[in-house]
């Protein structure tokens, strides 16, 4: 293993040598050859260049693809000449960026021994944004198990499919660039590829008197993009207005309501919102913040829901370990997080011994389960809640069972942000004792403040204590005891001590950015047709 080759996942300039390969080396792989080379991604003194599994020797660059490239600029195609890959160029090789898990397999059969300094280009790219640039190649390929499920590794074939589908291609190899790089494309390059300025209507509205941090700063990170106008909800909008990509949160919301007369209402709404969305080619984009509606849904609703679910052009996953069926193609976009949103509020002095639970209370997120394990507890320690409960009978369970042992605090009702930074930073350790946890905003509430969370243990806390620091995400199998209740309040302190999590990988700049491609992407796809031409690059 060379030097450029431990260091080359960090950008570090050592003279390394990147071989990039698709089938025919005359679409995908000089594409991408030709925009890493232009980004620097891998340092100035990196030399770059492209082959193929199958090659159409001799060719140039593929007309429809030479044209799109020749739009973006600054690129130079006229002397490519395409190439069979062989044995020796990849042993040359430092790193070798595949467009396919096809070509990566037939790379890996030709050189068993590349298999470590070989990925896909959309793999590459994941891991360095989930890991960080300055891990070494190395390092990555040791963490390839962290890949996310169901996220696809493939960089689209777009040989004889059309110029939307070249677009559409190159715009993919730009977005993985972006993931390796930490560098949004300039707005004009977007702009020949067909992703013109974008009106993109939100399922969510702002309310400003009980304002969700996470909506707030998405709306927040995409207000300046050039591309970008992103709306508020209405139905008026959605009905008569001219938008390019509809961005659902929780489509089931849109057609609930308190009685029947106002569901059947918003669900005729629904349908006709759907039948426009079809007709007009809107570009359909569904943020995975569940991966199961944690409410019990009418068996209408469940089938209006899962008729919109085969609209969707993207999906994002706001967790690198979410699941996914073969629906649309998935992008990871983390959950951002909350540090600069709460810098305005006083913060506390952590109080030894204190633990705290917030949020929305619900039946599956186990507050009942920590009053009791609370109680059977015997050192001094303090327990506050602050929420709402969904139901008046979990709220007077919780109480009455409360009232039992003076040490527990408890406070219904929608908690005002001061007063959420309050209980938060009061206390030395956050317990979220949820039956089922996928995406946690909690969590990543806690962790923006500095207070360690104390959490059940699978996949996705797993992901979030090997990003964050292990210490900060403490975990537990099985039920929770008052043992380790009590041992993790005890640790709790020099936790706070030792620093602050590394939130590094959640900025709202960079996740702004990276939703605008998303919606560039699904613009594009919404409005290609497919090809009755098989693949053939």
């Amino acid at each position: 293993m060379t030097t450029s080759l431990n260091t080359l996942a960090a950008g570090i300039n050592n003279g390394g040598r990147v071989l990039v390969v698709c089938t025919g080396n005359i679409c995908r792989s000089p594409a991408a050859e030709f925009l890493l080379a232009r980004s620097q991604a891998f340092g100035p003194g990196t030399v770059i260049e492209s082959a193929g599994v199958g090659a159409v020797v001799g060719s140039g660059v593929d007309k429809p693809m030479r044209a799109v490239l020749d739009r973006i600029g600054g690129v130079d195609t006229n002397n490519h000449v395409a190439r069979q890959i062989t044995p020796e160029l990849i042993d040359s090789a430092d790193l070798i960026i595949t467009m396919s898990t096809g070509q990566l397999t037939k790379v890996h059969s030709m050189a068993p021994q590349a298999f470590g300094k070989a990925f896909t280009l959309r793999e590459l790219a994941q891991l360095i944004h989930m890991h960080g640039r300055g891990m070494t190649l190395a390092e990555l390929h040791a963490r390839r198990s962290t890949f996310p499920r169901g996220i696809s590794k493939e960089i689209a074939d777009p040989y004889r499919r059309g110029s939307v589908a070249m677009e559409t291609s190159v715009l993919e190899i730009i977005h993985a660039i972006e993931m390796i790089t930490n560098v949004p494309t300039p707005a004009d390059q977007l702009a020949v590829l067909g992703a013109k300025p974008l009106t993109v209507l939100s399922s969510a509205q702002l309310n400003p008197d009980r304002v969700n941090p996470y909506m707030f700063q998405l709306f927040k990170s995409l207000e300046s993009h050039p591309n970008i106008t992103y709306l508020q909800f209405s139905w008026r909008t959605a009905l008569t207005g001219k938008v390019d990509v509809f961005h659902s949160h929780w489509p089931e919301v849109k057609i609930a309501g308190p009685s029947w007369f106002i569901r059947w209402k918003r669900r005729l709404a629904f349908r006709w919102m759907m039948r426009r969305f079809e007709r007009r080619k809107t570009g359909v984009v569904q943020t995975m913040h569940n991966l199961t509606p944690h409410e019990n849904q009418s068996a209408i609703t469940e089938k209006l829901v899962r008729k919109f679910r085969t609209l969707e052009h993207m999906r994002i996953a706001i967790n690198p370990t979410t699941p996914h069926d073969a629906g649309a193609p998935i992008e990871t976009i983390l959950h951002g997080h909350s540090t600069d949103w709460f810098s305005q509020y006083p913060k506390q002095t952590a109080e030894p011994g204190r633990v705290a639970y917030f949020g929305l209370i619900r039946e599956y997120k186990g507050v009942l389960d920590l009053v009791r394990t609370f109680i059977e507890t015997t050192e001094p320690l303090t327990l506050s809640i602050s929420g709402n409960p969904n139901t008046e009978e979990l709220a007077h369970e919780i109480s009455s069972l409360a009232n039992t042992d003076e040490r527990i605090d408890v406070t219904f009702g929608y908690v005002d942000e001061p007063d959420l930074v309050e209980a938060i930073t009061r206390a030395t350790l956050i317990v979220l004792p949820y039956r089922e946890l996928h995406n946690s905003g909690a969590a990543l509430t806690a962790l923006s403040l500095n207070r360690p969370v104390l959490v059940p243990r699978n996949e996705s806390t797993d992901a979030l204590a090997a990003e964050v620091g292990e210490q900060w995400v403490i975990r537990y199998d099985g039920p929770l005891t008052p043992d380790l209740l009590t041992k993790s309040a005890q640790q709790a302190p020099e936790i706070i001590a030792s620093g602050a999590p590394d939130l590094s990988l959640r900025d709202w700049n960079l996740a702004g950015a990276q939703h605008a491609a998303v919606f560039t992407e699904a613009a594009l796809r919404a409005k290609s047709k497919p090809s009755k031409n098989p693949p053939v690059e």
